[in-house]
């Protein structure tokens, strides 16, 4: 079984390779053409951690069901499905069985008089706590129903909001709330990243860059994530949607970008 910290390890590893097969992409052409020109100028330094934690977030959306939290969430979610969906039957097979019991108690009382096991109450136990455990999976009130994607969704958002693939809105939501935290002149140096949280209200959304940003990365996902090239029209649109529906960026997707990459590989 794998270690927490050889997968964070082998996380780091794949986020390497990934970020290296951009080097010659249209990704990396757009970064170069227009992360000079971001305003405020926070100095090489801050632009250089600021790039590779933007890269890293660029590779935990386009590989976002290959890691453990995408894959858990994705997982508990068809769990409880599976859950629900067989429900029904077990439910109608326990009062068959009650039904039985009663018309039938010589098969069961040696269970009471041998074992002290009062196979009734038992079943109507099991039956309690089943219908309970549906109500409670139907509420869809547990973490994994929240989270889709790399983001959080307090509210009972339409599904069709949330995309066919998680990772789109995903990758819209963080680079608009990395550019307005990098641009936002009244935050400190050193103290802008932060990596969860509602849409920062200030600093510039750069929604046409963005848009860039979004197409080039979708050349490098296997599958896709979007089905034709973005507007900067829709990204706007996109991200109002999520903001009118208090989406929030998660915090737990890929243990912290790895504790954003060991802070950018312990940069000065």
């Amino acid at each position: 079984m794998t270690s927490k910290g050889s997968y964070w390890a082998e996380f780091d590893g794949k986020c390497d390779e990934w970020i290296a097969r951009t080097m010659d992409s249209e990704l990396m052409s757009v970064l170069g053409r227009n992360f000079q020109e971001l305003e405020p100028d926070r100095g090489s330094d801050n632009l250089r951690f600021f790039r590779t934690a933007l890269l890293t977030y660029c590779y935990t959306c386009c590989e976002f069901d290959n890691i453990f939290d995408g894959k858990f969430n994705k997982e508990s979610r068809k769990k409880d499905s599976e859950f629900y969906e067989q429900v029904p039957r077990l439910i109608k097979n326990i009062d068959e069985l009650v039904s039985f019991t009663k018309k039938w108690p010589e098969f069961h009382n040696v269970l009471n008089k041998d074992k002290n096991l009062n196979f009734d109450d038992i079943l109507a136990e099991y039956s309690l706590l089943v219908k309970m455990e549906i109500l409670f999976k139907s509420r869809k009130k547990r973490p994994h129903w929240k989270l889709h994607g790399n983001l959080y969704y307090p509210n009972d958002i339409k599904d069709q909001a949330k995309r066919r693939v998680p990772q789109a809105n995903s990758l819209l939501f963080g680079l608009v709330f990395y550019l307005r935290q990098y641009t936002d002149e009244t935050t400190l140096e050193r103290v802008w990243m932060q990596i969860e949280g509602p849409m920062p209200t200030t600093g510039r959304p750069h929604y046409e860059l963005v848009a860039q940003i979004a197409n080039a990365v979708n050349e490098l996902c296997t599958p896709p994530i979007f089905d034709d090239k973005l507007s900067d029209e829709q990204v706007r649109k996109r991200i109002n949607t999520l903001v009118d529906n208090n989406v929030e960026l998660s915090l737990s997707t890929g243990f912290e970008y790895s504790k954003l990459r060991k802070r950018i590989n312990t940069s000065p």
